[in-house]
């Protein structure tokens, strides 16, 4: 391979990895903020309803734990990022 032919495909595994990327922290975003829409309506439902609310946050708790850990595994978000922001919703979560 000459070194044009080098350049484009680097260019384009980057673009191909921008692109995973962007996907995995979207994700994560719109995971914390329905689970944080989620735990702010918590409280104003009635008993029967928060039993299920609160089984549907557990559910998502799951989710984002687990893509925070494969978004760490394949070196997307950092490792202590990560930690903290999964500490901080166990925090919120506490019911």
């Amino acid at each position: 391979m000459n070194k044009n032919q080098l350049k484009a495909k680097k260019i384009l595994q980057n673009t191909r990895n921008k692109m995973i990327n962007k996907r995995y922290k979207s994700i994560i975003k719109n995971l914390i903020k329905h689970f944080l829409k989620n735990l702010k309506n918590l409280y104003i439902d009635t008993k029967i309803e928060k039993i299920n609310k609160i089984q549907i946050l557990n559910n998502l708790i799951a989710q984002i734990y687990s893509i925070f850990d494969k978004a760490v595994k394949k070196n997307i978000i950092h490792k202590n990022f990560a930690n903290r922001k999964k500490s901080k919703l166990m925090k919120l979560n506490i019911i």
